[in-house]
């Protein structure tokens, strides 16, 4: 329970997205106080918590399931259950975050009880979203249950050159062996088109008085992607104290895009310069997987909830960026779209980055009298990272190998059911 663990935890239901209809996970965090979007340039779902970037890593059932990338899409809600957002550093069970926190998503379940729903929603500026989600069993014993999610949205905005389309499908079948035994697999299925809008430009410290629809960029700009994850989740009880479960993912993701990216206003006030970038075959893959092993006992006069398992973690990403920087500037006042962008293959950036993460961890949770919880633990990780990059015909290559053991502990009193003090010291890598 929350209320027993001494760290700040947030969540954000399913009942409050389907109140507020949010279909981007961006929109229902903002619920969440201490969490805003990362509004530079191709932040995709990056965030910022309690100050700190989280470099776009968001969790998927306590798993690392997302590339840390710039990709234009945002992630959608149609089977999202609910967003945890955990505050503060957490790395003995998560070691890839950030002293800000956590964000962690909890996808839709499978249900025995039949249930459909399609959902239309219409809005301003062209904007157009269905979603469908039908769960139910698949034979009569209730032994294999699924789930389907999907949306599709088009939408607009109020400035110009602005048009977006996206499509998402999130099948799930669970396969429930015994009493005991159970394995889910899932899938998730993104691909749209963007059109990045990259704000106005500023004079002094005030934004330029400039039509609110203006869009100082081109309208041949756009960007494309297309990702697919796909894991399983299976657990076994041996009793009612001992449980093991076992987790997995893998995640490929690709974009290519192009874009007239504003650079600096010169002494006029009038002229922006601008360049020209873009990705080819910019692709990133994820493979992640974490083995748990959790006991309940009491000892020494306590209740134990204990911890033990391991994740791995690799990461690759490849790509090319093409720029031209002689890209037509542009009358900020009197603005004359067009110009065709030269591909100089002598600016071409090739880019190659691999992580390999593993850890090991044990925790104890402990109940003890006066209505006190301890949290105590231990965790070790052994990091690799390196990045190979190539410009005019150069290659430069840099490799990172880290080692640490992080220790964690909590305290917290409950004086009262509705009132809770806590405090904690913990390390991250």
């Amino acid at each position: 329970p929350i209320h027993e663990t001494p760290a700040s935890i947030q969540v954000v239901p399913r009942q409050v997205i389907e109140d507020q209809k949010t279909p981007r996970m961006k929109d229902a965090l903002e619920n969440i106080s201490g969490v805003r979007p990362n509004q530079s340039i191709g932040s995709g779902n990056r965030f910022i918590i309690r100050g700190f970037p989280d470099l776009g890593k968001t969790y998927r059932n306590g798993l690392l399931a997302t590339s840390p990338s710039g990709f234009p899409f945002e992630m959608d809600t149609a089977n999202i259950e609910s967003i945890e957002v955990l505050k503060g550093p957490a790395s003995i069970l998560y070691g890839r975050i950030q002293p800000g926190g956590m964000i962690n998503l909890v996808p839709k379940k499978p249900q025995a009880d039949p249930y459909y729903s399609i959902q239309q929603q219409v809005g301003s500026y062209n904007f157009y979203r269905t979603a469908l989600d039908a769960t139910s069993k698949l034979n009569e014993s209730g032994s294999l249950l699924y789930r389907f999610n999907m949306s599709y949205e088009n939408s607009g905005s109020f400035r110009e050159f602005i048009q977006n389309d996206r499509a998402f499908f999130a099948p799930v079948v669970q396969w429930k062996l015994s009493d005991r035994t159970q394995i889910t697999f899932d899938a998730e299925y993104n691909k749209g088109k963007v059109r990045p809008d990259f704000g106005t430009v500023v004079i002094g410290n005030r934004p330029a008085n400039l039509p609110i629809e203006r869009n100082l960029g081109e309208s041949f700009a756009k960007a494309k992607y297309e990702g697919i994850l796909a894991g399983f989740n299976w657990s076994h009880e041996f009793n009612s104290q001992w449980k093991l479960q076992h987790r997995a993912y893998v995640q490929s993701t690709t974009e290519d895009d192009q874009n007239a990216i504003p650079l600096t206003l010169q002494a006029d006030n009038q002229t922006l310069d601008r360049f020209f970038a873009g990705f080819q075959g910019n692709k990133h893959k994820t493979y992640t997987t974490s083995l748990d092993l959790t006991g309940h006992f009491d000892a020494l006069g306590a209740k134990h909830t204990l911890l033990v398992g391991g994740d791995y973690y690799y990461f690759k990403n490849t790509a090319t960026l093409v720029d031209n920087f002689a890209f037509p500037a542009i009358d900020i006042l009197n603005p004359v779209h067009g110009g065709s962008p030269t591909r100089d293959p002598a600016d071409d950036f090739g880019l190659n980055l691999k992580e390999n993460w593993f850890g090991l961890y044990l925790q104890d949770q402990v109940e003890l009298p006066f209505h006190l919880h301890l949290l105590a633990g231990l965790r070790y990780d052994n990091a690799e990272k390196s990045n190979t990059s190539t410009f005019g015909g150069v290659q430069t290559s840099k490799t990172s190998r880290q080692d640490k053991v992080t220790p964690r502990v909590g305290l917290l009193w409950q004086p009262i059911k509705e009132l809770a003090f806590y405090g904690n010291d913990v390390e991250g890598f």
